[in-house]
């Protein structure tokens, strides 16, 4: 995954000045992690060009988000007594076919909210919201 080549210091060192001089792998490997987050191949051509080209500006963002993910998700291990006492009901809306966050991650998310509703949409994957935008849509507003 995309995220781990930066998680390693001296791997992401190599790899950001790599994709400095050569801005057309950058695309190739954007393109190459992204392409397989969209289902339809058409929209997957519009969506992943339009994606990368707002992806160097947030880059920086993406490093430091990358710098301290691990201590960050697990620090945030201490809050989850918070979530579970969270009191309004929660939808939570995961692509079944989605490679990175299974279904066994949206189970377990789902379980950390007492009243929470699991959706498992069965065609879509990890950008569910692209691949399945009526659904998430009717999810959003439904009661």
């Amino acid at each position: 995954m995309v995220t781990s080549r930066f998680r390693t210091p001296l791997l992401r060192t190599a790899v950001c000045a790599v994709v400095r001089r050569r801005p057309e792998l950058d695309r190739r490997l954007y393109a190459w992690q992204v392409d397989g987050f969209i289902r339809d191949r058409e929209v997957r051509k519009r969506c992943v060009a339009r994606l990368y080209e707002q992806f160097p500006a947030t880059r920086p963002a993406f490093w430091r988000l990358n710098d301290d993910l691990i201590g960050t998700v697990m620090s945030r291990r201490r809050r989850i007594p918070e979530l579970r006492a969270f009191a309004p009901p929660v939808r939570v809306v995961f692509g079944a076919r989605d490679r990175y966050l299974n279904f066994r991650v949206a189970r377990r998310f789902a379980a950390l909210f007492p009243h929470s509703q699991l959706h498992l949409l069965a065609e879509a994957g990890h950008y569910v919201q692209v691949d399945e935008p009526e659904q998430v849509a009717n999810l959003i507003v439904a009661e």
